[in-house]
């Protein structure tokens, strides 16, 4: 269990939130003194309806520069012929 001050709370809340989202429990202090607890809500991995780490991304897409980039070139159209295929079996 992790140990957090209140006064620390605001600086480390998102690394808090984190770990209570991977089903760890924090315990917040004052004075040196355990005031209260962090607990996720769901007690156990199967019971969360989110995956335990949501990674946010390292930087912005850069859009303009995501479009301008050449494509893969896919001649015999596996591609193409996949995705109809996929289609065609409703999935």
């Amino acid at each position: 269990m992790k140990l957090t001050s209140i006064a620390d709370l605001p600086i480390q809340l998102k690394d808090v939130l984190t770990l209570v989202r991977a089903g760890e429990e924090v315990q917040l202090t004052d004075q040196g003194k355990a005031i209260a607890k962090v607990v996720p809500v769901f007690g156990s991995a199967e019971e969360r309806p989110y995956p335990p780490f949501l990674i946010p991304p390292k930087r912005r897409l850069d859009v303009e520069a995501f479009f301008r980039r050449s494509r893969v070139q896919d001649p015999e159209g596996t591609v193409r012929t996949a995705l109809l295929r996929e289609r065609d079996e409703d999935r």
